[in-house]
């Protein structure tokens, strides 16, 4: 029988033998490791599945996406997702952000579609992608960036490279191309919301997909009647400050991505 112990930190499991593994939260294939421990199946076989997880953990990127059926092969410097080939070193940390912030790739597709019609290479490392529904054109994914732009802009406000001004808002650009060098230049978009205090901005910018206006991630409290919503976020943090609030005053807490409606592993 294996033993578990699952903190703020990570999960460590002690195997039959007595051997311990440890999968911090931060770790590509911390998800998939939780959901072994707690399969149905004999405890030697388990521990198996857990160490062939450790031995490579790019399977627990092969697995997530298979839930969505799609098929992700890696294949050293180029990667599959899907029907799309495309370069590891720009795309697998987007993929990676996705999985740990219990998203789905299908974001990554869609933006796949838009790079692929430009047929150049971009760094999508750190980008924060807006998921959206297109009256039109279904499911679509834009850029979110930080744009100073003029005071009397509001929410829904269309914006190109002549809109300037002083006051930070957040913009999900639908109009961008790829330089020669693979950075990013943005054209037209339309105004989310002005842009909240800097470390919040800073995290709302970090996250892979966002809904935008503060629906992505969802709190939720536990009860005698189940699961309660509370409060929802664009921003990690700002939703993982939420949750150990209420773990303060003595409930459970988890954290919903409203995009999947998977638990967010938090530490």
């Amino acid at each position: 029988m294996l033993s578990s112990m699952e903190t703020q930190m990570g999960l460590t499991v002690i195997g039959p033998d007595g051997q311990s593994l440890r999968l911090l939260r931060n770790h590509p294939a911390f998800l998939s490791g939780r959901n072994i421990v707690r399969e149905a199946i004999p405890a030697e076989q388990q521990w198996n599945k857990l160490r062939e997880l450790m031995a490579n953990p790019l399977r627990a990127l092969s697995d997530w996406c298979a839930r969505f059926g799609i098929r992700f092969v890696d294949q050293g410097v180029t990667l599959k997702l899907g029907d799309f080939e495309l370069n590891s070193e720009g795309w697998l940390p987007l993929i990676q952000r996705c999985h740990s912030t219990a998203g789905s790739p299908e974001a990554v597709m869609l933006l796949a579609e838009k790079i692929r019609k430009a047929d150049k290479l971009a760094n999508l490392a750190e980008v924060c992608l807006h998921l959206r529904e297109n009256p039109l054109r279904g499911k679509q994914v834009d850029i979110v960036t930080r744009r100073g732009l003029p005071a009397a802009a509001r929410a829904g406000d269309i914006v190109d490279l002549t809109s300037t001004g002083t006051v930070p808002f957040l913009v999900s650009h639908d109009g961008f191309c790829l330089l020669e060098n693979g950075t990013l230049q943005f054209r037209e978009g339309i105004v989310l919301s002005p842009a909240p205090a800097d470390d919040i901005a800073k995290d709302v910018l970090a996250q892979p997909v966002i809904l935008g206006h503060n629906r992505t991630y969802r709190c939720e409290e536990g009860s005698a009647d189940g699961w309660m919503e509370d409060l929802t976020f664009d921003s990690l943090m700002q939703a993982t400050g939420n949750a150990r609030d209420i773990q303060k005053h003595g409930s459970e807490a988890r954290i919903i991505n409203r995009i999947t409606g998977d638990v967010v592993a938090y530490a």
